[in-house]
């Protein structure tokens, strides 16, 4: 069996999210992990696919920081420099949305003058970064769920027992859900 998550289906929703905050409008940046790395890829996929839906989501720029928050902010910082307005920032993981929050403070932006900015993981900083308002959001991918599914899977597989009852898809795959995290739910998620 596998255990994990469906990364199309995290970029999906991310930029789901973003095209709501927007109001179906606007211009966006997209920070991708690395090239050739399978998450980038799905999550990429999953962006793309929603931004089909939005024809007046302009995408200014899409490159990869590979999941790096000093990379994120260097290609923030060189993207600001063109002082075209940037209404939304979609990155592949909370790191490089981190690094875009970083990016926006050097500049001196205020909190007012800033995008949107979205990232993926659910990582603490990230909890903390939208707690206070620096980030706006990032979707929840639940390694508890998934460290958990895996201990009570590996259990009823040392035992012989019938793993049907895990719900499988395909009879292989467990796939946790992924959750948005935004300032009105963040501190269940800080518990964690």
């Amino acid at each position: 069996p596998f255990v994990g998550q469906d990364d199309t289906v995290a970029g999906e929703m991310e930029m789901e999210w973003m095209a709501e905050q927007l109001g179906g409008k606007g211009n966006i940046v997209i920070i991708e992990g690395p090239t050739g790395i399978s998450a980038a890829i799905q999550r990429n996929d999953g962006i793309e696919k929603t931004l089909e839906k939005y024809p007046d989501i302009n995408v200014l720029h899409t490159q990869p920081a590979d999941w790096n928050r000093d990379e994120g902010m260097s290609l923030m910082e060189t993207w600001l420099q063109e002082g075209k307005e940037i209404d939304g920032v979609v990155a592949h993981n909370d790191e490089m949305a981190l690094g875009a929050v970083e990016a926006y403070k050097n500049a001196g932006y205020s909190q007012e003058q800033r995008p949107v900015i979205f990232g993926i993981d659910g990582l603490e900083d990230a909890l903390e970064a939208v707690k206070e308002g620096t980030m706006q959001g990032t979707v929840y991918n639940d390694n508890v769920d998934q460290a958990g599914e895996i201990a009570r899977l590996a259990v009823d597989l040392f035992k012989g027992n019938d793993i049907s009852k895990h719900k499988l898809k395909d009879g292989r795959y467990y796939m946790s859900l992924y959750q948005k995290v935004e300032t009105g739910n963040v501190d269940e998620f800080l518990e964690k």
